[in-house]
């Protein structure tokens, strides 16, 4: 049942394998990684442990067993893209990726136990892998990658792929001759070795791409305020920081104010004010461009920034911002409340002029407040 001619190096690379997954599957259980780190530690035990045994069988009893062997070889495979689908928020056809596992299997079983031809077997193994690792191209080609590393991983399934169908090619040409997989042995360990440094890979992409999500959720808490998802101050003080020594263009400020903010909190509740602003954070975001910016000040208090702004424009978005507020009331148990808001306008180029810009919104906000709300006021000569 076991190669009596089996040494150590031969098994190297397949228990290397599965203590790599059995590292990983630690790791996701004492250190809340992602689940897809999850998927591919069984990827990785599963390949493994079919490598070792096809390593340490006989021929005679491989040729029995490597049906089922090679099955769990390709739960591994599928698991493996499953992995990176999981990554990058795609779903996979687990029926698709079963009736390959069923179907490459069952070739295999054949070709080894029935016809017996190895070079047959070794092609059903190679092609099946590549049609695994292809699952849903053309949906996995069109995702947006938000990070550098889950590009990097769509084209490392393409080499992955490519290796695989080359190493069948040159396998394939060398065993013409009727010799068997076994009068190569040193050749076929160095390309299971250049799988390990590709699973190796693959593994390093997992962990880089997790770090970099933990950074980022990490900058969106200390960026974002966590009731409306819009920026916050420490966001406005790093954009201030940054177009510090950008060249000077007209930027437009807009503070806004819910009216009567007090008075709705203590009638319908802080639940219904929590509403009150998500709601008309909403509706800023909708009626300003991609490189504008909206900033939660506190409380009912907003700023907006307008970049690239001149006076015309930055007063006809202030009044569409106002207007969209008090035509789109908030359905709140059965009821239409309308709400509105106040709106000071000002205006700087220079990032050292914000603060002198920002009072001069601020006093154009109160005017309006103080002459009825529901209004925007700006600076009478830009009229």
């Amino acid at each position: 049942m076991f190669d009596a001619q089996l040494n150590f190096y031969s098994i190297l690379i397949p228990i290397t394998i599965i203590c790599l997954g059995i590292a990983i599957a630690c790791l996701y259980i004492f250190q809340r990684l992602p689940r897809y780190l999850a998927s591919y530690s069984l990827a990785l035990v599963c390949v493994g442990f079919s490598l070792l045994l096809q390593t340490v069988l006989t021929e005679d009893f491989l040729e029995i067993v490597l049906g089922p062997l090679f099955a769990i070889y390709f739960l591994g495979c599928a698991l493996h893209i499953y992995a990176i689908h999981e990554r990058l928020h795609l779903p996979a056809r687990w029926p698709v990726l079963i009736s390959l596992i069923f179907s490459g299997s069952i070739a295999i079983f054949y070709f080894s136990a029935i016809e017996q031809q190895q070079v047959y077997s070794l092609l059903v193994t190679s092609f099946t892998t590549a049609a695994i690792f292809l699952h849903r191209p053309i949906a996995l080609w069109q995702h947006r990658a938000k990070l550098k590393i889950d590009q990097a991983l769509k084209v490392l399934i393409l080499v992955v792929v490519f290796f695989i169908i080359m190493r069948a090619v040159l396998f394939s040409f060398l065993m013409q001759g009727d010799d068997p997989l076994s009068s190569y042995d040193g050749l076929w360990a160095f390309t299971q070795l250049l799988r390990l440094l590709v699973d190796i890979i693959f593994l390093s992409l997992f962990f880089n791409g997790a770090f970099q999500e933990v950074v980022v959720r990490l900058s969106q808490e200390r960026n974002y305020d966590p009731l409306t998802g819009l920026l916050n101050r420490r966001a406005l003080e790093q954009y201030l920081t940054k177009i510090k020594n950008q060249p000077g263009t007209q930027k437009a400020v807009l503070i806004a104010d819910l009216d009567h903010f007090k008075q709705v909190n203590d009638q319908y509740g802080h639940t219904f004010g929590d509403l009150a602003l998500q709601h008309v954070s909403q509706i800023f975001q909708q009626n300003i461009r991609s490189s504008d910016k909206v900033i939660r000040m506190g409380g009912e208090e907003f700023l907006i920034l307008l970049d690239q702004c001149p006076h015309a424009k930055a007063l006809q978005i202030a009044e569409r911002i106002r207007s969209s507020v008090e035509n789109m009331p908030l359905q709140y148990r059965g009821q239409c409340i309308h709400l509105t808001i106040s709106v000071g306008v000002s205006f700087f180029k220079q990032s050292d002029e914000f603060e002198r810009a920002y009072n001069q919104a601020d006093e154009l906000l109160y005017q309006a407040k103080n002459q009825g709300r529901n209004r925007v006021h700006f600076q009478p000569n830009l009229a």
